[in-house]
């Protein structure tokens, strides 16, 4: 009997091509079967007919012809539910053709930021189905739901949409939604709204709530494209997106009036002007910072506003409002992505200074309820002493503030003023020089944190430098210093290096005084605080003493060993009696020497 070989190509055309091939088999010519994997071949060799078939899966062998039956895919008509109403159940209904034995539908929904969906049959009728979703899903948030159809003869799956979820907006009727958690009473917040308002007017929306406009009762300000304040009425509505600075006398809440979710099928565009841009969430869930994209891919710097600015590190939330920076000389736009279903968020990054630095400095200032805690200085060998990416720029100010920056116009940058300032790291020794402006008329207190980070065989110094005041800040991490109030402006040196380093810097400032020296205090006359400044040329016990004309003693204000350079030290007059104080300085060097005494008289008048 002759044996022939047989090798079989075959090819399926459907959206892509693929190749599937039998391996040689032997077969004679009356007939016979050859299996290869999961697929059987009928010799049929010299006969008019097939003998028989061989089947496997849906694919059958009739006589060495190998064919399929044709399924028509299942072909999901349905029309989205565009919106609906707030608490208010909605059934989804849809159409199928095609399919061999349509077995089930099913219908997945969730609140819009859900991370999953909740999936319910839908009941069939011939060739539709039908479900409904419950009211309590149907909230301002959104909804988002799948249609999915199956038919197990031909094994296919269908899914409507085919990539991403419907999208429903949800109607609220008057009120609307009430801002959650009500403001502060006399603490600027940043504002907006997670909904699209029917009548988004500031007129509207706030004055029904805290009355006429009267700037001693409240304050609405949108911070415009040339970075500058706008106060109400020259402001823009709020839309979602938008963030506002409002400030109330007595604190309160305000709702959104009749309003409608944001579509969450696709991202949300905030068009980020050169410098900042105060931005609102437009979805009434938080959205966190892993979804938020610059067209750019610039770096994100965001900023939240709760007393004082901090950077944000967590997400955005509805009904706040958040600083972000660009520092593009162009319109960038900033993409808000409202879909949280894709599995566990990544925890945010570290900020980039601080996770490159070889050893940094925090700064804060405060004066009365003023606070800015965010500045730092960075040495990295990633940092350059020009502009780069672990420099960050200060943020907008607002109300009583006290604002400490690093001042670099020379940079000519879209920003000129720094919170972080980030420089090589220095083999001796390196200086930064930062500046502090305030409204308040009271001390202002510098706190330093981090010293420890700083190489051991390096001193830390602060000089003022408009008073040629000098601290050790490894001795105390702190300086005090009184404002004049009126946006003023106080310059300061911020001093890290080996000893050689540090006092030529500090001579060159005219921080170390060549002699003892005792200085008027300032104001005088004073009520009730006062400063007093003395200068040591080299370590010393100072015993800084206060009396009265009949040489009663009111205060000490210092007993101790300090180091060289100027020192300032307040005196708080609350509680003593107008009149005339003697206050008295007295020296006695450490290393041996003459001892110094000086007096000076101050007034104090209530």
């Amino acid at each position: 009997m002759r044996l022939m070989t047989v090798l079989l190509l075959i090819a399926f055309c459907s959206s892509s091509t693929a190749q599937v091939a039998l391996t040689s088999s032997n077969l004679t010519v009356a007939g016979g079967v050859a299996q290869s994997g999961i697929y059987s071949m009928l010799g049929s060799a010299g006969q008019t007919a097939p003998p028989g078939s061989s089947a496997s899966g849906v694919y059958t062998l009739n006589g060495g012809f190998i064919s399929w039956p044709r399924f028509n895919a299942v072909n999901i008509q349905h029309v989205l539910v565009a919106t609906a109403n707030a608490a208010t159940p909605f059934t989804v209904v849809s159409s199928v053709q095609g399919g061999s034995q349509l077995t089930t539908m099913s219908l997945l929904y969730r609140r819009g930021g859900d991370p999953a969906f909740v999936s319910i049959p839908m009941v069939l009728s011939v060739a539709e189905g039908q479900a409904t979703i419950p009211g309590e899903v149907v909230t301002v948030r959104g909804v988002e739901y799948v249609i999915t159809a199956d038919d197990p003869a031909s094994g296919t799956h269908t899914r409507m949409p085919g990539a991403g979820y419907y999208s429903v907006r949800v109607m609220a009727a008057a009120p609307g939604i009430q801002i959650p958690t009500a403001l502060p009473a006399e603490k600027y917040r940043l504002i907006s709204l997670p909904v699209q308002a029917d009548d988004p007017a500031a007129s509207t929306l706030l004055v029904g709530a805290f009355g006429t406009y009267d700037n001693t009762k409240w304050r609405f300000f949108e911070l415009l494209a040339n970075q500058q304040p706008s106060e109400y009425p020259a402001v823009a509505s709020m839309h979602p997106g938008k963030a506002f600075w409002l400030i109330t006398k007595s604190g309160g809440t305000f709702s959104t009036g009749s309003a409608r979710s944001i579509v969450t099928d696709r991202p949300f565009a905030v068009a980020l002007n050169p410098g900042w841009t105060f931005v609102g969430n437009p979805f009434a869930f938080t959205v966190p910072l892993s979804k938020l994209r610059r067209k750019s891919l610039g770096a994100l710097d965001v900023r939240r506003y709760a007393d004082a600015w901090q950077v944000e590190s967590g997400g955005l939330d509805p009904f706040s409002g958040y600083a972000i920076a660009n520092g593009n000389s162009s319109v960038d736009t900033l993409f808000l992505n409202p879909d949280l279903s894709t599995g566990p968020l990544p925890k945010p990054a570290e900020p980039a200074g601080r996770a490159l630095a070889t050893w940094s400095v925090g700064i804060s200032a405060k004066s009365g309820t003023a606070f800015d805690p965010d500045n730092e200085v960075i040495a990295s060998t990633s940092a350059s002493k020009s502009l780069d990416d672990l420099d960050r720029p200060e943020t907008p100010q607002i109300g009583d503030f006290v604002s400490l920056y690093f001042s670099h116009p020379e940079w000519k940058a879209v920003f000129s003023r720094y919170c972080t300032d980030a420089r090589p790291t220095p083999d001796e020794g390196e200086t930064w020089g930062f500046e502090v402006t305030t409204n308040m008329t009271r001390e202002v207190d510098l706190h330093f944190s981090g010293l420890e980070s700083i190489p051991a065989t390096f001193d830390v110094w602060v000089v003022d430098l408009d008073l040629k005041a000098s601290a050790d800040l490894r001795a105390t991490p702190e300086y005090h210093f009184s404002s004049r109030g009126e946006n003023s402006c106080r310059r300061f040196s911020l001093i890290v290096g080996n000893s050689d380093y540090t006092r030529d810097r500090l001579t060159s400032t005219g921080a170390l005084p060549q002699q003892y020296e005792l200085l008027q205090n300032y104001p005088n006359p004073f009520n009730p605080m006062t400063v007093i400044q003395y200068g040591l040329p080299s370590p010393s016990h100072v015993l800084l003493e206060v009396f009265d004309l009949l040489g009663r003693k009111v205060a000490t204000l210092v007993n101790e060993n300090q180091r060289e350079g100027f020192r300032t030290k307040e005196f708080d007059g609350t509680g003593i009696a107008s009149g005339i104080y003697i206050y008295r300085f007295t020296a006695v060097p450490l290393g041996g020497g003459q001892r110094f005494s000086h007096v000076r008289k101050m007034v104090l008048t209530k």
